[in-house]
């Protein structure tokens, strides 16, 4: 496993998304070259209006005023004195009020940055980081520039494979069309926009669209001012700006529920867990003051071998199989959700391809396994594989449920028809419901009565990502 450092702490996560085309590829590709004298900086680029300048301004808000410029025919260099390398400056290209941005995370301190592009994607992903940092009460001088360019290219993946994304994208487009070109401005604050003021919750404070612009074109587009700052919030709230997600560990959430209305998917069909006692068998003998705990450890067949020292701390971070080991949480802490609901909650940070055998016991620390255990004889199973692609791996239990995820079915209470033993293989779904038996699946939702059979009202709409915590993050890398 590789080794890296961690940035741990609430986080945004993002779903994995593939880089757009538009704008980012000369932030990437774009070359930085320099001789042992210093040279003139160099930006170039094009931008998609009819633009008569482009004006690049610093992460502090000063314009950045060149040696010699060529702006003309969508194309654009700027020549700049050689200094410092500059993070996070905004180039704008002023078509009267129809400004376009672009956040440029690196500026050489030699050299040339070349094949940017200024145009609507540029300015719809420069507004969502800026929507992502209100909340976090930043601007975009404290944004690391690794984590920038990569919150840029998630944010433009977001236009083409969001509904919501492709929404907004469309109306940031709709806004500069509706823009007057001939419109004499001052500065590069005018025209449309302005960066979104958004609370923690990202509920909207200030509007992206400035209030004199929206008062005198509120008529030429066909969206409300709610709907395009709701699509920017929404944007916003799943960009990451802290670092970049650990491609080795994934945070795993694991949820033993006790509730009312859990199911479980007996002999195919979906009925209510009695977590005490199923059947005549009696195996939990519940006391004032139990809770629920967990207890696990790497499986024989991981990926890490049972010789190696790489897996004596993740067998103590488990449990290494003590009954009442590892405590889990139902008060609204440490990944828990709701407190009060009986869904008992416990997240570990896990290598990703592991398996890993566990169980649940309720009782109080250390006690025995007698008495506590939801069932004895074998354990559940799960390989840490992130089905869903959100950065998680989430398996919520019906706490003593024997049908789903366990090593060997016991012969009791009519359920040895399904099987004896249960392996770790990706196309094993013995309850039915579509999912493999040893991986997340989607949160079953209550019986319902006309759908009792085989699913359990599960489908892909129930994949629900972790609310409170991020995903395991690392230092974004360099390029």
């Amino acid at each position: 496993m590789r080794a890296s450092k961690r940035i741990f702490g609430l986080g945004v996560a993002f779903v994995g998304m593939s880089m757009s085309a538009c704008g980012i590829e000369g932030l990437i590709n774009g070359g930085f070259t320099g001789a042992n004298e210093l040279e003139v900086v160099t930006v170039s680029g094009t931008f998609s209006n009819n633009a008569s300048a482009v004006t690049l301004v610093n992460s502090d808000g000063a314009v950045i005023e060149p040696l010699e410029q060529t702006v003309g025919g969508g194309q654009f260099e700027l020549q700049l004195e050689p200094s410092g390398e500059l993070a996070n400056v905004i180039a704008v290209a002023t078509e009267g009020e129809k400004l376009l941005w672009l956040l440029i995370p690196r500026v050489p301190g030699e050299g040339e940055l070349t094949g940017l592009t200024i145009d609507v994607n540029t300015t719809a992903a420069f507004l969502v980081v800026g929507g992502a940092l209100a909340p976090q009460g930043r601007d975009r001088k404290t944004l690391d520039p690794n984590v920038a360019r990569v919150a840029l290219e998630d944010a433009q993946s977001g236009f083409t494979d969001t509904a919501t994304g492709t929404d907004f994208l469309a109306w940031v487009q709709a806004a500069i069309d509706a823009a007057d070109g001939s419109a004499t401005v001052s500065g590069v604050d005018a025209g449309p926009f302005q960066l979104p003021v958004l609370d923690a919750s990202y509920g909207v404070e200030t509007s992206a669209l400035r209030d004199e612009w929206w008062t005198a074109n509120s008529g030429n587009v066909s969206f409300t001012r709610e709907a395009f700052d709701g699509a920017l919030a929404t944007s916003a709230s799943v960009l990451n700006l802290i670092g970049c997600v650990d491609p080795d560990v994934i945070r795993v959430v694991f949820e033993a529920d006790l509730g009312p209305d859990r199911v479980s998917p007996v002999g195919f069909q979906c009925v209510t867990t009695n977590g005490f006692a199923f059947g005549s068998k009696d195996f939990v003998q519940p006391d004032p003051g139990d809770a629920m705990f967990f207890t696990g450890s790497l499986h024989p067949d991981s990926l890490i071998p049972s010789a190696s020292s790489e897996r004596i701390p993740i067998d103590n971070l488990l449990g290494q199989f003590d009954p009442g080991a590892v405590p889990m949480f139902d008060d609204g802490t440490n990944g828990d959700e709701v407190a009060g609901d009986n869904i008992w909650t416990v997240t570990f940070d896990l290598p990703r391809g592991a398996f890993i055998q566990y169980k649940y016991t309720w009782g109080i620390p250390n006690e025995p396994w007698t008495g506590t255990e939801e069932w004895p004889g074998n354990e559940r199973l799960l390989e840490i594989a992130d089905v869903n692609g959100d950065n998680f791996v989430r398996r919520r239990d019906a706490f003593g449920d024997e049908a789903t995820n366990k090593s060997i079915a016991n012969e009791c209470c009519g359920l040895a028809g399904l099987g004896n033993r249960l392996e770790f293989d990706p196309a094993e779904d013995r309850t039915g419901n579509g999912y493999v038996e040893t991986r997340e699946q989607p949160l079953d939702g209550a019986p319902v009565p006309v759908d009792r059979r085989y699913d359990c009202s599960v489908d892909e709409s129930d994949w629900v990502t972790p609310v409170g915590i991020g995903p395991v993050l690392i230092d974004c890398p360099t390029e």
